[in-house]
C-alpha cells in the first residue's frame, strides 16, 4: 500500500482496475498519445493514479476531523459531508478568441483532469470518500474548433474512477445527496455557470456550508515524494 505519513492515510496496491485508455486523442495527454511522458497508470506525467486517490482521501479524512472537532467527538459519524470542487471554464478575449486555458488548481490537484467544464463531488456520512467525477460531453463537431475532449471513457480510463458522468448530469447528482455539510467556496465561485446552474439550488436549501479551500491548501503545501520528485526533476532540467 502507499502511505501518507502527514495525514495517516493509505491506498491498497492495485486499488484500481487497469482500463484501456481509448486509442484516441483526449481532452489531456494520455499513455496513449504521449506515451514518452505518461507511463501507464498515470493521470498526469509523473502522478498515478493511486497518487491523486490518496489526496482524495487525505481530503475526506480531513473534513472528518474537522467536522468531529466543531460538533463533538464522534458526532460526525451520522451526518452527511459533501465536497463540490468546479473547474475553471474557457474565457474568451473576443468572440470566437478564447485565452489560454488555466485549470483551478484545487480541482487539478484532486483529480489531474485539464479540461474546462468539469466538476468533481465527493460524499459520505462522516467522511466524504466517494467520489463522482464529470466531465463535458463529447461533441465532434464542437471538438473541431475547440479540441477533443476526453467523454466519460476516456476519463474513467485516465483517472481510474468508476463513477464518471457527463457534466450536464451533476444537478441531478447534487439533488440526490441529502442534507449534511457542504464544502464548497461559494464566494468565489471558480466555474459561474456551473455554481449558478447547479449548485445554487442545493445552498439555497439552507444547508451549512464551509469553505473548502483552506483544507486544499493545507494539503497541498505538504509535499508526497513524487512531488518532491518532480521538482528536483524541473530543477535539472532549469538549472
Amino acid at each position: 500500500s502507499v502511505w501518507c505519513p502527514c495525514r495517516n492515510v493509505s491506498v491498497k496496491a492495485g486499488r484500481f482496475q487497469n482500463k484501456n485508455v481509448p486509442p484516441r486523442y483526449l481532452g489531456q495527454p494520455s499513455p496513449y498519445t504521449h506515451p514518452h511522458l505518461i507511463r501507464p497508470g498515470e493521470v498526469t506525467p509523473g502522478l498515478t493514479q493511486t497518487e491523486f486517490e490518496l489526496r482524495r482521501q487525505r481530503l475526506a479524512s480531513l473534513i472528518e476531523i474537522q467536522a468531529e472537532r466543531q460538533t463533538g467527538s464522534g458526532a460526525s459519524s451520522n451526518s452527511s459531508n459533501i465536497v463540490i470542487v468546479l473547474s475553471h471554464p474557457i474565457r474568451y478575449m473576443s468572440n470566437d478568441i478564447p485565452y489560454p486555458f488555466h485549470q483551478n488548481q484545487d480541482f487539478l490537484y484532486l483529480t489531474g483532469i485539464m479540461e474546462p467544464d468539469s466538476a468533481l463531488v465527493m460524499y459520505g456520512s462522516g467522511k466524504p470518500d466517494q467520489a463522482v467525477l464529470f466531465v463535458p460531453r463529447r461533441d465532434p463537431a464542437q471538438e473541431l474548433w475547440d479540441g477533443p475532449r476526453s467523454g466519460k471513457d476516456g476519463a474513467a480510463a485516465l483517472t481510474g474512477l468508476d463513477r464518471v458522468h457527463s457534466t450536464q448530469e451533476l444537478g441531478v447528482v447534487l439533488k440526490s445527496l441529502k442534507g449534511g455539510t457542504i464544502w464548497y467556496d461559494s464566494t468565489q465561485p471558480c466555474h459561474p455557470r456551473l455554481d449558478h446552474s447547479y449548485v445554487r439550488p442545493l445552498l439555497e436549501g439552507g444547508l451549512l456550508t464551509k469553505s473548502l479551500r483552506p483544507l486544499t491548501h493545507s494539503l497541498r503545501a505538504v509535499k508526497s515524494p513524487a512531488e518532491i520528485g518532480l521538482m528536483k526533476e524541473a530543477g535539472r532540467i532549469t538549472a
